[in-house]
């Protein structure tokens, strides 16, 4: 899936390469889109200049719900497990980490120290807790316990906008990736 500032949302067939269908936001550009598996079900999660995060079953095109909370656009979006529940976060221009509970359409918690736009957010699981891990316009990079909401450490060696960052484990090892407007990439272990 691909969004874009044309308001929609594109589904690709990744091995024939051909469009299968175009989501029709409506209600401004696509800035972040995630997907979760419940019940069988791939459910698809858009935020973007809307300020609002839409949960769509992708086969009928619909939108299955709305959260709003972000006062600012939403940037990023990340799913991931916690307690046995999928959870959506999502990242926005107004210096918050969101974190929501797709299901019952609850907010969870709103994560602030941020003192820039959020630009990025992935996710990792270590030793059965979840945690994230932000990239912001502040030039730093946050990591957060998603169990007890609390901010782990920031990391401070960007020298501009942080504009990506993304996880990984290795050999048991959890690594962070960060790109940003200073030209660099920085690899960080956990």
């Amino acid at each position: 899936a691909s969004g874009s500032d044309d308001e929609t949302i594109k589904l690709w067939n990744i091995e024939s390469r051909h469009l299968l269908g175009t989501l029709n936001e409506n209600n401004g550009s696509v800035c972040a889109l995630a997907a979760f598996e419940h019940q069988g079900c791939i459910h698809l999660v858009s935020g973007g200049t809307s300020k609002n995060i839409n949960i769509w079953n992708p086969l009928s095109g619909q939108i299955l719900h709305t959260l709003k909370g972000h006062s600012d656009t939403v940037w990023s979006i990340a799913a991931f497990e916690h307690q046995g529940c999928t959870h959506i976060a999502s990242g926005s221009c107004d210096k918050t980490i969101k974190i929501w509970n797709p299901l019952t359409q609850q907010l969870v918690r709103t994560l602030k120290g941020h003192t820039s736009y959020v630009w990025s957010l992935a996710t990792f699981e270590k030793q059965g807790c979840a945690h994230i891990v932000s990239g912001s316009a502040d030039k730093t990079i946050k990591i957060w316990s998603l169990q007890s909401y609390q901010l782990l450490g920031t990391l401070k060696d960007h020298t501009d906008m942080v504009y990506s960052v993304a996880t990984f484990d290795h050999e048991g090892c959890i690594f962070i990736a960060s790109g940003g407007a200073d030209k660099n990439i920085h690899i960080w272990k956990e």
